[in-house]
């Protein structure tokens, strides 16, 4: 999944939500990645062996970043079991500007 933005934005957090049903269709391990041209990607943070205890809840992730970039994506290389992957939502957390 992959975001854009018209203007460069500085993320350091995002969020993640489980689906309503199937827990073995939750991301396990995945990479959080930005990009200024949507060609070249730095990796700015790896999650594996991560779980959901329950339908609908949602974690946020934490990163260090001081780079402001266009786009950012992230990479699920494997869910709970089986090959289906679903997210209720997937939300970015821009760091204020007072803090930039």
């Amino acid at each position: 999944m992959q975001l854009s933005f018209p203007s460069p934005q500085q993320v350091a957090s995002y969020t993640l939500t489980s689906g309503g049903d199937a827990p073995g269709r939750d991301p396990k391990d995945w990479k959080f990645s930005g990009s200024t041209d949507g060609t070249t990607w730095v990796d700015l943070d790896t999650r594996t062996g991560e779980t959901f205890s329950g339908r609908n809840l949602t974690k946020t992730y934490s990163f260090k970043n001081k780079v402001l970039y266009n786009h950012y994506r992230i990479s699920i290389s494997a869910v709970g079991s089986g090959s289906l992957f679903q997210l209720s939502e997937w939300r970015l957390i821009e760091v204020p500007e007072e803090q930039q």
